[in-house]
């Protein structure tokens, strides 16, 4: 159980359910189906065909016979002899459904409640790893547009306020232009470009390194290699 619930990944707890918790539990026929917006999906099988597998249709009945043995009665019962729900709160995230089994295919009641609380911690490691998942996926969303509105200030920045800035001087005359004007403006245009250049380096481009390696040459540069 401890295991179960430090998976970091649905592929690491499948993998780990496959590999040691099933064989261990001498279950020879599983199906672990997830239940997302209605739909069921197999996110792991053994011996298993698709055909066999249920359907959206089935969710409620799979619910209604849940944590109950059920006996090869008939040819026609199927081949699942026990339903486990995955459950978090109210509700279901996915079921285990359990078939052949060493020796006798047969789910005792006392080992079926020591099998539901192995579901039950697999449900809490499934509904984490997803949930980290969406947070993993909504952050880089939000990653892409603020890099996104960086590299359009950047650009306004340098193709627009520079360039009108260029203009500008060279309709200036330069007799009567003052030192500390000339001082001033170019302490602005370099000031801008600074700017630019943090919101987006250039060597970005080229990958993290480079992008690295410029900014600490830059940073050495400003303080004087005092950094």
């Amino acid at each position: 159980s401890n295991r179960i619930t430090a998976s970091i990944s649905v592929s690491s707890l499948l993998q780990l359910l496959n590999d040691e918790v099933f064989p261990s539990l001498l279950v020879r026929q599983f199906a672990f189906m997830q239940v997302f917006n209605g739909n069921l999906t197999a996110l792991l099988t053994r011996n298993i065909n698709p055909q066999q597998l249920p359907h959206e249709s089935d969710i409620n009945e799979l619910a209604s016979q849940a944590g109950k043995y059920l006996p090869n009665i008939s040819p026609d019962s199927g081949w699942v002899r026990l339903i486990l729900p995955l459950k978090v709160g109210d509700s279901f995230i996915g079921f285990w459904l359990l078939g052949r089994r060493d020796p006798d295919d047969v789910y005792p009641q006392a080992e079926i409640l020591i099998l539901q609380s192995i579901a039950n911690q697999t449900a809490i490691a499934l509904s984490n790893i997803l949930h980290a998942e969406q947070l993993r996926k909504m952050y880089q969303s939000d990653i892409k547009r603020y890099e996104k509105e960086r590299m359009r200030l950047a650009l306004e920045l340098h193709d627009s306020i520079l360039n009108e800035l260029a203009v500008l001087r060279t309709n200036l005359d330069e007799t009567s232009l003052s030192p500390k004007f000339q001082t001033s403006y170019e302490e602005v245009i370099h000031r801008l470009r600074e700017i630019v250049s943090d919101l987006r380096p250039p060597m970005l481009s080229y990958g993290l390194k480079p992008a690295i390696e410029g900014l600490a040459d830059n940073l050495m540069e400003r303080s004087k290699d005092t950094v």
